[in-house]
């Protein structure tokens, strides 16, 4: 999922793969780098709520992608 450009034009793509969050960041005229998401514990309460906005912005993307 494309998420956007940032001020100095980085464009983020966030995705999963087997319950694994990745983040693609690719910058203008420089190499990409792939993250991998490493939840730490003690903010363990906050992953529900990022697969719950993941979940969302996954499926609304997937909505307008299908109505163009």
């Amino acid at each position: 999922m494309f998420i956007g450009y940032l001020k100095d034009k980085t464009e983020l793509y966030f995705f999963q793969r087997k319950g694994t969050t990745y983040v693609l960041e690719k910058r203008e005229g420089q190499q990409s780098n792939l993250y991998k998401a490493m939840p730490v514990e003690e903010h363990a309460e906050a992953l529900s709520v990022v697969q719950e906005w993941y979940d969302t912005a996954a499926a609304k993307a997937e909505k307008n992608k299908k109505a163009k």
